[in-house]
């Protein structure tokens, strides 16, 4: 037959060998990248299932803060109306409206020393004490008692002196 054909006919059969080859080796490479993508992709799954668990304990915990302090600006607020029912009327107008609870609450413990007006609320120091004082005013008071008694007692003796 024809010569040389032969030879031509084995180099096409290994080029198609080769190609076959390479294609496969291709397909395994396609196939692999594809196992390591959906494997991956489980991964970013899992995190993201994770994340979001996060994400709805942080939500339910920050609408219990949310809940507690609506309800402390809510008694915050009626403490101030009450606050600012107890100062005389030419004091009033020292607190702006507007302001938002706690800064009207800081308003009020201004203006109220000012009024002479004893505060319900304890503004530093703790809780009140019977007859509405804190711990640290009844500490005051006392201070100023046991002053006001030595300055009693100096005067007093200082005008006996002075008499006899």
């Amino acid at each position: 037959m024809l010569r040389g054909s032969g030879s031509a006919l084995k180099k096409a059969q290994d080029q198609i060998a080769a190609h076959e080859t390479a294609e496969s080796k291709r397909k395994e490479a396609d196939e692999a990248a594809e196992r390591d993508r959906l494997a991956k992709q489980g991964e970013f799954k899992t995190l993201a299932e994770q994340a979001e668990e996060r994400a709805k304990k942080a939500e339910e915990e920050l609408s219990g803060f949310r809940e507690r302090e609506t309800k402390r600006l809510l008694h915050v607020a009626t403490l101030n109306k009450s606050r600012i029912d107890a100062l005389p009327e030419q004091f009033r107008g020292l607190v702006p409206p507007g302001l938002d609870a706690d800064a009207t609450a800081e308003q009020l413990a201004k203006i109220e020393p000012l009024a002479g007006v004893q505060s319900p609320v304890p503004v530093h120091g703790g809780a009140p004490r019977a007859g509405g004082l804190t711990p640290r005013q009844q500490e005051e008071a006392e201070v100023k008692q046991m002053h006001d008694n030595g300055l009693a007692a100096i005067m007093g003796t200082a005008a006996k002196g002075g008499s006899k």
